[in-house]
């Protein structure tokens, strides 16, 4: 699938998530349950990325995700539940594709 530049955001963001995914290169990493109880990563092609801003850290972060909206909100939960302290990410401050970011 070959993306379209314009399905990313017309900023910084939305420039870096496009490279990003159009390389072609990135896999989703949430990990999944397979048999027996155990996880590995998902390894899917990344068609989306979460973008969000660490407080205190004035560059986007993203997180590449595959098609799966049940792994784009796995992601969020684990990049807030792994943030903490000042640098804690606000629930509400995720972006998709460069777009939406407060």
């Amino acid at each position: 699938m070959t993306e379209r530049r314009e399905n990313f955001g017309p900023g910084t963001a939305g420039k870096l998530a496009f490279e990003l995914i159009s390389s072609g290169l990135a896999k989703c990493p949430v990990r999944i349950e397979i048999n027996g109880g155990a996880e590995k990563p998902c390894g899917d092609k990344a068609t989306q990325t979460v973008d969000f801003n660490v407080p205190g850290i004035a560059e986007v972060e993203f997180v590449t995700v595959c098609p799966s909206e049940d792994h784009r909100q796995i992601a969020e939960i684990e990049i807030i539940n792994s943030s903490s302290g000042e640098k804690k990410v606000n629930p509400g401050s995720f972006g998709k594709n460069g777009f939406g970011r407060p």
